[in-house]
């Protein structure tokens, strides 16, 4: 059947197209985790709770070394062990220094001690000795011609404020000695010089220096007065010095001041 005009208007409309939708982009997707409800997902530990933690192992190893070497050191002071693995790790420098505290105390009181010990005094009163005449030149132009005469070192006399020495002359002839200078030295150290000379006798000048008689059978007790010893004096040198040309030196050594009875002065 042949097609007209008409036909075209009454054939159906022709299905409409959908509208035309652009390719799709690709993108990425990452790869879901794997999660498992028994394996919890960890948090990232804070940094300053790490150094918090490694400080304590560091107090702790310290306090742990520390505690050991004081521990060696407590027998040899004479104080009781301690067991350090009781005690809590906060309190082991305070019981450190309290073990050094008393490891040092008595060593502190000794040197207290010694240093605040005075000397014990010098007892007060007269010492007398006994002990062998020597015989000793004098001048050529005395009476004896140089003859000499013996002397006998008698006894100390420890007072208050002075010192008094004694020496006993005797000769079997007419005699003098002569003195100008007159010393004691303690404990080979300290020299005291005499303040008054020889005391006794029948004195006289020989130019400058003191002059003695000593006649013949007599004894003649000459007094040598000195300062006050040193509380710690323990031994003497009684020392008259020579006279060039006219007297030799001469002297007492080791005059003990301690281990000798001692009486009361009269």
């Amino acid at each position: 059947m042949p097609i007209t005009p008409d036909d075209f208007d009454s054939q159906p409309p022709a299905a409409s197209q959908p509208p035309a939708v652009p390719a799709a982009i690709p993108s990425y997707q990452p790869q879901p985790a794997l999660v498992s409800p028994a394996f919890p997902a960890k948090r990232a530990t804070p940094g300053w709770i790490k150094l918090l933690v490694i400080l304590a192992i560091v107090i702790f190893l310290f306090s742990l070394v520390w505690n050991s070497v004081q521990t060696r050191e407590v027998p040899s002071t004479g104080v009781v062990a301690i067991d350090t693995a009781a005690i809590d790790t906060s309190t082991v420098a305070t019981a450190a220094v309290e073990t050094a505290t008393v490891a040092t105390a008595p060593t502190e009181t000794a040197v207290t001690e010694t240093m605040s010990t005075p000397a014990i005094r010098l007892e007060r009163g007269v010492r007398r000795y006994t002990s062998t005449p020597f015989h000793i030149r004098t001048s050529p132009l005395g009476p004896g011609a140089g003859a000499g005469v013996d002397m006998l070192f008698d006894s100390v006399a420890v007072r208050d404020g002075e010192t008094l020495v004694a020496i006993d002359v005797t000769s079997d002839h007419d005699d003098m000695i002569l003195c100008d200078h007159i010393r004691l030295v303690v404990d080979g150290e300290t020299t005291l010089d005499s303040t008054a000379g020889l005391e006794g006798g029948r004195q006289s000048k020989f130019g400058t220096v003191q002059r003695i008689d000593i006649f013949r059978g007599e004894h003649v007790v000459l007094i040598a007065r000195f300062p006050e010893l040193p509380d710690d004096a323990k031994t003497l040198k009684f020392v008259l010095s020579g006279i060039d040309g006219s007297q030799d030196d001469w002297s007492w050594d080791n005059i003990e001041l301690r281990d000798i009875a001692v009486v009361p002065e009269v």
